[in-house]
């Protein structure tokens, strides 16, 4: 069962002079843990499903995926983020700008105790997640945010914003299969590695993979809710950055 915790869901109501009465809701913020976790590696065959942390580094293309169940209520969603723990971080990063993450949203469905690099719950092929035409995510990145051992260190926590995404899975007009985390920039020189807490941690309860929605009656639009640097990164498609993908475990 999927518990979400309402951070402010207090309301007032205000009564306005004239023939019309408006009635106003304040936003309310609901955090979402994680129900699916795991990492994958490129021509890996072994499911990672029970790790404590999700891992990402350039040389074994290793990438994270996550998913939430149950965030729809009804409500009008203002804003959502997912947001990932740092529980380490290398020290060989590019100076001084680091490299970038990307979330993705994953288009194919997979379990947690048997996805691969190779394989999702029913489809195994060496191209399923890794193949240039692959159909099983979004190519084009939902969010992207820069990384290194200065910008984000142990402690912090990463924020991807994920409202375009969680509004189109609520609305019907995609799947929920949750999203896929890699790094996407990698300069000359870049072994940084990064890692995530997972569910499985045993801080599980303070550093969860969460989804942070803030639903009320706010008419604002987030349609175009991103910075110049994430846009930048959207016209790009992961295969399009050109680095070293060796098949180096972690």
């Amino acid at each position: 069962m999927v518990v979400a915790a309402c951070i402010a869901c207090a309301h007032s109501s205000y009564d306005l002079d004239g023939p019309t009465k408006v009635s106003y809701q304040k936003p309310s913020w609901f955090v979402y843990p994680a129900t699916a976790d795991t990492v994958v590696k490129k021509n890996n065959e072994v499911a990672h499903g029970d790790v404590s942390i999700i891992t990402l580094r350039t040389k074994s293309d290793s990438r994270g995926l996550v998913r939430f169940d149950d965030f729809s209520n009804g409500k009008q969603i203002i804003s959502a983020s997912l947001s990932l723990v740092v529980t380490d971080v290398s020290p060989d990063w590019p100076q001084p700008f680091g490299s970038s993450l990307s979330v993705y949203r994953m288009k194919s469905d997979w379990e947690e105790d048997d996805v691969t690099g190779k394989c999702s719950e029913d489809d195994c092929n060496p191209g399923w997640l890794y193949g240039k035409d692959s159909d099983a995510y979004d190519h084009y990145p939902t969010d992207t945010v820069p990384v290194s051992d200065t910008l984000t260190p142990a402690g912090s926590t990463i924020s991807f914003n994920v409202t375009e995404d969680v509004q189109g899975m609520i609305e019907g007009g995609w799947e929920n299969y949750g999203w896929m985390v890699a790094k996407t920039v990698a300069r000359a020189g870049d072994d940084g590695v990064i890692a995530f807490c997972t569910k499985e941690n045993d801080r599980a309860s303070e550093c969860t993979p969460k989804l942070v929605i803030e639903y009320g009656g706010s008419s604002r639009d987030y349609k175009d809710y991103r910075d110049g640097n994430a846009q930048m990164f959207r016209s790009h498609k992961l295969e399009d950055y050109d680095f070293d993908r060796g098949t180096e475990d972690f």
